[in-house]
């Protein structure tokens, strides 16, 4: 059933990406995509809210490695997510006051109790799926390692201040780690218009030292708003059918531009399509597996 398949494969990537950063999982389906902790974090509590499991593994990591994880950046991309998952991470964040762990909780919190806190399993850093921390292991945590994967993974092109905000970071702070890095010679800097654009300037460099040697970062927070707004549309599936043909028409019409973005295929027409939930469903159901299992080429 494509339902099912869509949450199941939702859970199948969690899993994956949490086991990449050294949870005891089974399947490493992302093993050189670079994995970016944040975004998984802030997804986690709504995505595998379905797996008591899962849920138990990844507040055991972060009570254990909250001093690897950018709060602020936390902060930023809860900015960009949905009220349900504010609130649900809001909840998760709580429960880790008991350990020890500042994390913004903002919103009002899902009543959710926290579970057991797991044994820790050691980060392994030599994983390629691991440049960020090896980055935060040299520049120390914050937005310069981040601002470096970034441009590490963007080859020949210039990026902006503004783009690189999209991160979860604010621009002044991101604008302030380039013009550092300009100063240092580390990046290359040039104007188009009123823009100031930047890149590396040795990036074959950089890659040796931090091993970042053909690897993808794709954009995993938008990604995520997918799979949540995808889960989302399930909730109404027992709902009349006039009702899912609608909620399914508004989606299709919410996710074409980020579907461009992540270099997704585009969800089919659905306006005035009676089988406008089943086509949505079998699309989300087709993109989910692939993203899932690695076969879609920006995320295996």
């Amino acid at each position: 059933m494509s339902s099912e398949t869509i949450r199941d494969g939702v859970l199948e990537l969690v899993w994956s990406l949490w086991t990449e950063l050294g949870v005891p999982g089974v399947a490493r389906n992302h093993a050189h995509l670079i994995v970016d902790p944040e975004p998984l974090i802030v997804a986690t509590p709504m995505l595998a809210a379905a797996d008591p499991r899962l849920l138990e593994q990844a507040f055991g990591w972060c009570a254990a490695y909250a001093d690897r994880i950018s709060a602020s950046r936390l902060k930023g991309l809860l900015s960009a997510s949905s009220e349900l998952v504010v609130e649900r991470f809001s909840a998760f964040s709580l429960g880790l006051r008991d350990h020890g762990v500042k994390w913004p909780t903002p919103g009002r919190p899902h009543p959710w109790s926290p579970p057991r806190k797991p044994p820790a399993h050691p980060i392994p850093l030599d994983r390629p799926a691991m440049l960020r921390f090896r980055l935060r292991a040299l520049c120390g945590v914050g937005a310069r390692a981040d601002v470096l994967v970034e441009l590490l993974t963007s080859g020949e092109s210039w990026r902006s201040a503004a783009e690189l905000a999209a991160l979860g970071y604010t621009k002044r702070n991101v604008a302030s780690v380039l013009s550092e890095l300009d100063d240092a010679g580390t990046v290359a800097s040039r104007t188009e218009g009123n823009t100031r654009r930047f890149r590396l300037a040795r990036p074959t460099l950089l890659a040796e030292l931090v091993g970042a040697d053909q690897l993808v970062a794709p954009a995993w927070h938008p990604l995520f708003r997918v799979l949540v707004d995808l889960l989302g549309l399930l909730e109404h599936e027992t709902d009349p059918a006039a009702v899912r043909r609608v909620e399914a028409s508004k989606l299709r019409d919410r996710l074409v531009g980020p579907c461009r973005m992540l270099s997704l295929d585009e969800p089919p027409p659905t306006r005035g399509d009676p089988d406008a939930w089943d086509l949505l469903v079998t699309w989300g159901a087709s993109r989910v597996r692939a993203v899932a299992t690695g076969l879609e080429p920006r995320y295996g």
